[in-house]
């Protein structure tokens, strides 16, 4: 798999007649990405077609290790979309200083394996819309492929969407109430 940099670079190589030849470069991207979109629930439920395909255009592949912690930085979240493959979401608590993780249930694209699955392909909406860090973490089981979109495209695509920025209001609004909806991470 190669990286959205690594994309770029090798288009900018490219021929000019071949160039040509294909489609706009972002038209090419979108047409991949969003497939992915059209795969999260939590999209197609939640935000409007032209959002959609914003992100699509925002999207960058990344492909994670068994074991391998979905990032968090201290400054800023991503949104992850699992393509291929199980990540579990766990709750980190702090136990005189030490770490400990209860999984929570897996994610993954595909229909619930066990009572722990769910049908949900998204990580990392909670703390992308509360702008805080949560105690919640994601750790791939398996080699997985997910499409990321960091905080400040998402934030910068809302922006320019108004009634999807009041859908994302709403959510916020519903997380701080504890009323968590299923479709996203959480207990």
């Amino acid at each position: 798999y190669f990286s959205l940099k690594d994309e770029k670079r090798i288009w900018d190589k490219l021929n000019p007649d071949l160039k040509q030849r294909t489609e706009n470069y972002s038209e090419i991207l979108q047409e991949t990405n969003i497939r992915v979109i059209k795969k999260c629930l939590f999209f197609l439920t939640h935000f409007s077609h032209n959002l959609q395909d914003a992100v699509a255009l925002k999207l960058l592949k990344r492909v994670f290790q068994p074991n391998e912690m979905l990032g968090f930085d201290g400054s800023s979240h991503n949104l992850y979309i699992i393509d291929q493959g199980e990540a579990e979401l766990q709750l980190m608590r702090l136990h005189f200083n030490k770490p400990i993780y209860k999984t929570l249930r897996i994610i993954n694209k595909d229909k619930p394996k066990s009572n722990m699955s769910v049908s949900s392909n998204l990580f990392g909406f909670t703390a992308m819309v509360l702008r805080r860090p949560v105690n919640l973490t994601a750790l791939s089981k398996e080699f997985i492929v997910t499409y990321e979109l960091p905080q400040k495209d998402f934030d910068q695509l809302i922006r320019e969407y108004p009634i999807d920025f009041e859908t994302v209001c709403q959510l916020r609004d519903s997380i701080l109430d504890n009323n968590i909806i299923e479709s996203y991470e959480g207990p």
